[in-house]
């Protein structure tokens, strides 16, 4: 639980989210650009936590919305606004259930804490996404991001729970097909990894890769 827990301080975050951002934004605009216009639309899929964060989650899922504004044919910035959820796995609820109990049976405590934990991200993060300049029913993108994730792990035990949160650094990569249904409106798929900064010793950032399908609809 140490990897998703814990708290540092907003402001470096906030600092390194502020160097970013402009330089993201700089990638997307270019001389002569037309004028833009917004998509925005919701996504949604499942998250499944990567490497050491396997270890003590299970697969979850993500909800929220996209904002982008057209720069060039090709080059758009924007807005993600998701929220994250991912259960502990029950493996690792029950390891942790048998170390507290043999813990507090020292003590000569005989009830066992039923440990249940989860942890839940509030990602708000600017992009940069690239569509490629074809015509068809199904246009490829890629796209990067940075930004603020707000991790709060919650923990139960003997049957009264416990939050814990901090704000994180995070950067952000995906890819998809936009299919044009009409109207301004496309539907799409994405895959997407996020890598989440820990800084305590002895802890690993927290990485998760994600599958999920997305609405957009065209604002003048």
């Amino acid at each position: 639980m140490r990897g998703a827990a814990g708290s540092l301080g907003a402001p470096r975050h906030w600092a390194r989210l502020l160097l970013v951002a402009p330089a993201l934004a700089c990638f997307a605009v270019a001389p002569g650009a037309s004028a833009g216009d917004w998509e925005i639309g919701p996504q949604f899929g499942a998250t499944m936590p990567m490497d050491v964060a396997a270890e003590s989650f299970d697969l979850g899922f993500f909800g929220g919305a996209a904002f982008n504004h057209r720069e060039t044919r090709s080059g758009q910035i924007g807005f993600d606004l998701l929220y994250h959820y991912w259960p502990g796995s029950p493996s690792a609820e029950a390891r942790l259930d048998e170390f507290l109990g043999s813990f507090l049976n020292a003590f000569g405590a005989t009830e066992l804490p039923h440990t249940k934990f989860s942890l839940h991200c509030i990602q708000t993060t600017l992009h940069v996404k690239v569509v490629a300049p074809v015509s068809g029913p199904a246009v490829p993108w890629i796209q990067a991001g940075a930004g603020s994730y707000f991790m709060i792990s919650h923990l139960e035990a003997f049957g009264r729970g416990s939050n814990d949160d901090s704000w994180r650094f995070g950067l952000n990569a995906s890819t998809g097909l936009d299919f044009a249904m009409g109207g301004g409106t496309k539907l799409g798929v994405d895959a997407g990894y996020h890598n989440v900064f820990w800084s305590e010793p002895g802890s690993s950032n927290f990485s998760t890769f994600t599958v999920g399908a997305h609405v957009l609809f065209a604002q003048r």
